[in-house]
């Protein structure tokens, strides 16, 4: 997988993480995680949340669906956002749609 292959990335979503008092960037890698699902009894998606300037490092955590929330940010946009450290693509136009579903 690449950067180029966004299809990878099913799409942006925020979550808790590290802690519950932050917001972190993420993408829904997969759905339906039923192996691990059924081992916790919960509907679980995986979620790779990127580290920044090297969105290909970073964190693939397993999280309810309930716990997370959906964005219709493109994954272009986000992954401007992350490699440019919060600088490209801060407008209103991102942080409009990536928060007004919190």
């Amino acid at each position: 997988m690449t950067l180029k292959d966004t299809n990878s990335f099913k799409e942006v979503v925020v979550v808790r993480f590290p802690s519950e008092t932050t917001w972190s960037i993420g993408f829904i890698t997969g759905e339906n995680v039923e192996v691990f699902g059924d081992m916790v009894e919960e509907n679980l998606v995986s979620v790779f949340i990127p580290t920044t300037p090297n969105p290909t490092n970073g964190f693939l955590v397993l999280m309810n669906i309930k716990d997370l929330k959906k964005t219709d940010v493109p994954v272009a946009t986000a992954i401007s956002f992350i490699i440019s450290m919060g600088t490209a693509g801060a407008t209103k136009e991102i942080l409009k749609k990536s928060y007004s579903s919190l």
